[in-house]
């Protein structure tokens, strides 16, 4: 293992990490306006597809790392 893959470990472990925390955040933040108003379209769209985004960024690292892909 040379230190590229294991920077690449590192880094893909901490996107993981970074996903899980993301999510636990964004589902503890109260939609701006209370139970009334609908959630907005960054609510619906876009967090979830940013999370989604480093989830498999993470996951390409360590895979990358790990030598298999």
């Amino acid at each position: 293992m040379t230190w590229m893959s294991g920077a690449e470990l590192l880094v893909g472990v901490g996107a993981l990490a970074l996903a899980v925390f993301l999510v636990g955040f964004f589902r503890f933040v109260p939609i701006a306006g209370g139970i009334d108003k609908p959630p907005t379209q960054m609510r619906l769209t876009v967090i979830p597809m940013s999370i989604l985004l480093i989830v498999v960024f993470g996951f390409g690292l360590i895979f990358r790392g790990l030598g298999l892909v």
